[in-house]
This record gives structure tokens, C-alpha cells and sequence, in this order.
């Protein structure tokens, strides 16, 4: 389990952390051609029941921002104990972020690899605008890239896409599953890949298992991927 003894945050804050039980896997994210990694993404792994029931429990109990630290502090952590040295991706949860006293303690551990970090939104379409923007300003404030995961299972996503100003769009299984199969599927694809392309984001395409699905995405737009197919988290 991680350790966030070495972190000089407020004391209710540490006390909360110490009742997590969670470590962080971290799956490659590669380049098209399969082989050059871009970047790991940092997943929670509760040692008891599911990521969503965890998230459920504390967003429940007003305290999703402990996931949110829980989150940004240990991937952090592990990232620079294993001496990764491409990007980081980390998963953000629909809070408020960081205290004043957790950014100034980020960036005194942290600052250094600020500029490897790509922030992962989850859930973004049920944020409000208003918190949406403020997110916003926070992440620019600390160099960091953004991330919109799972594009196209929400309601308010283009207005997501205004607001931050993504440098990468993740496309998830549900659209990727099978795509050379679905010629219906294939063409809204593509549209929503030249719709990131002209708004300047990447895409990463998540969720491959399977030859036949890589080798559609790659000559289609794909500048990332993701999957089992490629490789587990570790």
C-alpha cells in the first residue's frame, strides 16, 4: 500500500489518506507503431471491492476530494519511484482539487515532473461549467496537460472540450470494440477523430484487443494506443 507519511499535508487530510487502502497499477500507453511508449496511465487498485464502489462510497460521503489527493499524491509517488521517465497520465476526479497547502506541497515534491503529467478528467460531463472552469484554471496553474477520457458516452462532452482545451481526447472500448466490423460505427469514428485533429487534440485510442482493430486505427487517425492487446497494467 502506498505511504503518504513523507507528505506535509494537514493532519485530518493524512488521517483520511491512512485509511485507504489502495496501490496504483500503470498501463502503457504506445505510440502506432505498438513498440515506443508515450505514456503510463496510473490506475487505483483498492485491495478490497471495485474502483467504483470506492468512488461511490466517498462521493456519498462529501469526500471525494480524499480520492482526488489519494490519487494525484501516490501516482506520483510510484511514478517517480520506478523512474518512469515519459508521461504520466492520472486520473482526476470531479472535485474541488488541491488545497492551497496540498499545491504547495505537490510542487515541492512534485514540481520537477509537472511537465511530464497529463491529467485524466473522469466523469467530466457530470461536473458544472462553472466547476469544470475552475479545474481548469487549476491544472494550467500546475503545467499540466489535460486528458478527456472516454469520449462520447456524455451529454455535454463538446462543451468539456471548450472548457479545457484537451491536449488528448481518450476514445474507449465501447467505440473501439470491433470497430473493422461496423461500417456505421466507422464512419462516426472517424468524424469525432477529425473533430479533435481540428480542435488540435490527440486521440488515443484505448480499449485494442485484437490485431484486426489496431491495424484500422493506426492508418485512421489514431496518434495513440491502448489495450490489452498491447499490454497489461503492471
Amino acid at each position: 500500500m502506498v505511504s503518504y507519511d513523507e507528505f506535509e499535508l494537514a493532519p485530518e487530510m493524512c488521517e483520511e489518506l491512512k485509511k485507504l487502502r489502495v496501490d496504483f497499477l500503470f498501463q502503457p500507453i504506445f505510440y502506432p507503431d505498438g513498440k515506443r511508449i508515450f505514456a503510463y496511465e496510473s490506475f487505483m487498485h483498492p485491495e478490497e471491492g471495485t474502483v467504483k464502489e470506492l468512488i461511490d462510497r466517498y462521493n456519498s460521503a462529501g469526500k471525494l476530494h480524499v480520492l482526488e489527493i489519494a490519487t494525484f499524491f501516490g501516482s506520483a509517488k510510484v511514478y517517480v519511484e520506478r523512474g518512469y521517465k515519459e508521461n504520466v497520465c492520472i486520473c482526476s476526479f470531479p472535485s474541488e482539487v488541491f488545497s492551497n497547502l496540498e499545491n504547495e506541497v505537490f510542487d515541492r515534491h512534485f514540481g520537477n515532473y509537472a511537465d511530464k503529467g497529463i491529467v485524466k478528467i473522469l466523469e467530466y460531463p457530470e461536473i458544472s461549467i462553472r466547476n469544470w472552469e475552475r479545474k481548469s484554471r487549476t491544472l494550467k496553474r500546475k503545467r499540466m496537460e489535460v486528458s478527456l477520457n472516454n469520449f462520447g458516452i456524455g451529454n455535454n462532452d463538446f462543451e468539456a472540450l471548450g472548457v479545457f482545451r484537451p491536449k488528448i481526447v481518450k476514445i474507449g472500448r465501447d467505440l473501439v470494440a470491433d470497430i473493422h466490423k461496423d461500417s456505421n460505427r466507422q464512419v462516426a469514428l472517424l468524424r469525432c477523430i477529425q473533430k479533435f485533429h481540428d480542435l488540435g487534440a490527440q486521440v488515443i485510442a484505448s480499449g485494442i484487443e485484437s490485431r484486426e482493430e489496431m491495424d484500422f486505427l493506426v492508418p485512421n487517425g489514431a496518434d495513440y494506443l491502448q489495450g490489452y492487446y498491447l499490454a497489461k497494467p503492471e
